[in-house]
């Protein structure tokens, strides 16, 4: 379906931000200067142009962490509509954007939406806060 291109084509010119996905890995290895066992590399599922965006005002969360209110927000990513592979679970991390404040910052991968006539892949995706890892 022509109209179908189109709008991927055009929803691929709003991807200006470059990111990675990665699948964390569910082995560990030996680090045997250190004694302990250290998570395997993760796996990269994707790698390329997104669009960062705030899922929206009702998606913001008020929250006590710590002690303090914080609110946390949901966002949703583009990527490409042939992006496949991701999958929940999985961490983007902004590698390059306008907006030098988003720059490294990780997401984990909450929702795939999936629908016929796909322009963009829709991941929504929560911010990693420090404490959390990665």
């Amino acid at each position: 379906m022509r109209i179908v291109t189109s709008g991927r084509s055009l929803a691929e010119r709003l991807m200006t931000d470059e990111c990675i996905v990665e699948r964390p890995s569910s082995t560990s290895v030996f680090d045997e200067t250190a004694g302990t066992y250290e998570p395997s590399a993760p796996t990269v599922v994707y790698a390329g142009v997104c669009r960062l965006r705030t899922a929206s005002a009702r998606a913001q969360i008020d929250q006590q962490v710590g002690g303090e209110l914080v609110v946390l927000s949901s966002f949703d990513l583009w990527l490409p509509a042939s992006t496949i592979d991701v999958r929940l679970g999985d961490v983007a991390t902004i590698t390059g954007s306008d907006d030098e404040l988003i720059v490294g910052e990780s997401y984990r991968v909450t929702r795939i939406e999936q629908r016929s006539h796909l322009t963009r892949r829709t991941l929504g995706v929560e911010l990693i806060l420090p404490a959390d890892g990665v």
